[in-house]
């Protein structure tokens, strides 16, 4: 849960310009985030949309899914993912190390985490993956939320606790950018460090109920 935020065009390189003429139909194959804009050299105006593979909101590409591990996983093991280029193997070690060797954990952990993470896909896509949104983030490691309360510019997410502490408490503001309405962003406080690391350790033990 970074502290920085960045600039969504950041994130993005363009790689192809696609012209569309009126009455034509328009096929798009490849996989990714598209604007429909009337000048490709500025996105100001445009809509942004994803293409996705034919099993979304599941994932089954190897590369895509070490990825979405981000959230449950040390600097050390977001490296390792990132080095080793055979994409499955990499995935496999990283389960067998997280469970100390216990294929059965391992699979439990496999089976429960991509779940949830395709649940995210389903609810909170936009531009982006659903598990890449803050939403996303908090809804992978914590599940849906015991209530939501919302406006037209803030949504709060509270999480029952037990009888001896108080609601856990996420709010996501809205903040438009160039390609959607619907992006919120988490206010990130610093007290949040104090319940979400032991959630991420209960991931890492295998004691997260689905």
């Amino acid at each position: 849960m970074s502290a920085i935020k960045r600039d969504p065009m950041s994130e993005f390189a363009s790689e192809e310009v696609i012209e569309i003429v009126a009455g034509e139909p328009v096929s798009l194959k490849q996989k990714g985030v598209y604007v429909l804009t009337q000048s490709p050299d500025s996105h100001q105006d445009g809509y942004g949309f994803l293409v996705v593979g034919d099993r979304f909101p599941r994932d089954t590409e190897p590369q895509s899914l070490k990825e979405s591990l981000v959230y449950m996983s040390t600097p050390k093991e977001i490296e390792e993912l990132k080095n080793n280029e055979n994409a499955k193997e990499a995935l496999d070690l990283y389960f067998l190390n997280v469970a100390k060797g216990n294929q059965a954990l391992a699979k439990q952990l496999v089976k429960t985490y991509y779940k949830r993470v395709a649940d995210a896909n389903k609810l909170f896509s936009t531009y982006k993956e659903g598990w890449k949104t803050d939403k996303g983030m908090v809804f992978v490691i914590m599940g849906p939320p015991s209530r939501v309360q919302r406006n037209r510019q803030r949504e709060v997410w509270l999480y029952a606790q037990n009888s001896n502490n108080s609601e856990i408490i996420f709010t996501f503001y809205r903040k438009t950018n160039t390609f959607t309405d619907q992006n919120f962003e988490l206010v990130r406080y610093p007290e949040y460090s104090s319940f979400w690391y032991p959630f991420v350790e209960a991931w890492r033990t295998g004691n997260v109920v689905e």
